[in-house]
C-alpha cells in the first residue's frame, strides 16, 4: 500500500509505532510523536525530516511549559517560538496542544486561549481538551473556531446527539473502549468513513500503538474512496466529450 497523501489532504497515524520509520511509512502518512520522541535532538528531527517519504507528515506536541506559563508573557512566547523551532526541523504543518482536565474551563482560561493563539502566525494547533471541556462541546468547538485552534475530537466516543465540529480540516483521536486491543468492527471504520465524508484534510489518529491493524484499514478504505471518486470523475469526463 502506497502512504501518500490522499483525499486533498487527509493523514492516518498511530502514535507508539516502534520498528523503521520507513516500514510505518509505507503504510500510513502521518506520526504524531508521543512524549518521549519529543525529547529528540535538532539533527534527529531533521533526519526524520529529510527520509520521510513525500505527502507524509510529522506531528510534534507543544511542551507543556506553555501550559505552565498560562499562555501569557514572556515564558509562554519562548515556549512557542521553541515549538515553532521544532515544528521546522519536522517540516509540521501542525502541533498538537493537549491540555489536561486541571485546565479547566474557566473565563480566564477561555480568555487566556483566545489572546495568546488567536491571528498567531505558525504552524496549525490541533487542541486536545480533556476534562469538563467535553462536557460543552459546541462552546468548546466555538471557543477553538475564535481562537484559530483545531478541535481533537473523537468522533466515534460522541453521544448521537452531539455534535461533530464544523469545517473542512479534523483532527481526530479515537481511543477505543476502555481496555480496547485495537479491535475496530468494520462497522466502526464504516461509520468513520461515512463521518470523514466532507472533511478531507487534517489527521486521524489511533491513538493506541495496539491500533495499528484498525490505522492501516481505514487508510486502505480511503484511498478506495479516492479510487471511486476518482471513477465517477473520469466517467463524467468521458460524457461531457461525448
Amino acid at each position: 500500500m502506497d502512504a501518500e497523501q490522499t483525499g486533498g489532504g487527509l493523514r492516518v497515524a498511530c502514535p507508539g509505532f516502534r520498528g523503521p520509520k520507513a516500514r510505518y511509512f509505507e503504510r500510513l502518512a502521518a506520526w504524531e510523536l508521543t512524549p518521549t520522541e519529543m525529547n529528540a535532538k535538532p539533527g534527529t528531527c531533521r533526519r526524520w525530516a529529510e527520509e520521510r517519504p513525500q505527502g507524509t507528515a510529522y506531528v510534534p506536541r507543544l511542551d507543556d511549559s506553555l501550559l505552565a506559563a498560562g499562555f501569557a508573557g514572556e515564558a509562554a512566547e519562548a515556549a512557542w517560538a521553541a515549538a515553532v523551532e521544532r515544528a521546522e526541523w519536522l517540516q509540521a504543518d501542525t502541533v498538537l496542544l493537549r491540555t489536561p482536565a486541571s485546565f479547566r474551563p474557566t473565563p480566564a482560561n477561555r480568555a487566556a486561549l483566545v489572546q495568546f493563539f488567536k491571528g498567531r502566525a505558525g504552524p496549525q494547533v490541533a487542541w486536545w481538551a480533556e476534562g469538563l471541556w467535553a462536557g460543552a462541546p459546541e462552546e468548546t468547538y466555538a471557543l477553538a473556531a475564535e481562537a484559530g485552534l483545531i478541535p481533537v475530537v473523537d468522533p466515534l466516543s460522541l453521544d448521537d446527539d452531539e455534535p461533530l465540529p464544523e469545517g473542512d480540516v479534523i483532527y481526530w483521536r479515537l481511543r477505543g473502549s476502555l481496555g480496547m486491543q485495537g479491535r475496530f468492527s468494520d462497522y466502526d471504520l464504516d461509520r468513520l468513513t461515512e463521518a470523514v465524508a466532507g472533511r478531507r484534510a487534517g489527521y486521524v489518529v489511533f491513538a493506541a500503538p495496539e491500533m495499528w491493524r484498525d490505522a492501516t484499514r481505514f487508510a486502505e478504505l480511503l484511498q478506495m474512496m479516492d479510487g471511486d471518486e476518482g471513477d465517477a470523475l473520469g466517467d463524467g469526463d468521458i460524457d461531457d466529450e461525448a
